[in-house]
């Protein structure tokens, strides 16, 4: 599995380690730097309608890119498209909700879908829209945020009540009732 790390204090870099064979993807335009034995293409992940509604929905690039290590192991070096702090999460036993304009980077195994809430999320509970990006499948995801990282975790004996305007990433607690159990940026 490619390997992410985050350089850097402010405006940091996101640093990947590809093994041969290794494929990741990336918001357009957020390479900044890779070497010899990658290459870099532009592709619409998930087909056509998938790139329409991420586009249109969710203010996300159209074409991604994205980036394979083909002729041996490499490294490349990405920017989030916003200053700010950026988190390494691992997807799979836990996935998760972000919000617009925050995915960087993740393995190629790691699916964005754009998906709609109800019409009472939507409008009241201020958590992005019509509109949310959700996670599926297993490995890593890179988000950025305008500003600072703090997390915050719920415990099965805390209420935790939060606005979403702020945040980057909170967690679904299943498939079937999504609510926040992990909060990342509530700045």
């Amino acid at each position: 599995m490619p390997v992410f790390t985050v350089t850097g204090d402010v405006d940091p870099f996101l640093h990947a380690t590809l093994a041969k064979g290794e494929t990741i993807y990336c918001e357009s335009g957020a390479m900044v730097m890779m070497e010899a034995n990658l290459d870099l293409k532009g592709k619409m992940k998930g087909g056509l309608g998938s790139a329409l509604m991420r586009t249109f929905a969710n203010g996300e690039s159209f074409f991604q890119q994205h980036i394979e290590a083909v002729r041996g192991a490499g490294d490349c070096l990405l920017s989030p498209m916003l200053p700010g702090a950026m988190q390494v999460v691992d997807v799979g036993a836990r996935q998760y909700i972000i919000s617009d304009g925050a995915f960087v980077a993740a393995s190629s195994d790691v699916e964005l879908k754009v998906r709609t809430q109800s019409v009472g999320n939507a409008l009241f509970a201020g958590s992005g829209g019509f509109f949310v990006t959700e996670t599926s499948g297993k490995g890593q995801l890179v988000v950025s945020g305008f500003g600072s990282r703090s997390n915050r975790a719920k415990t099965s004996r805390s209420t935790m009540r939060m606005s979403c305007a702020g945040t980057v990433r909170y967690a679904t607690r299943s498939r079937s009732r999504p609510g926040p159990a992990a909060v990342s940026w509530a700045t």
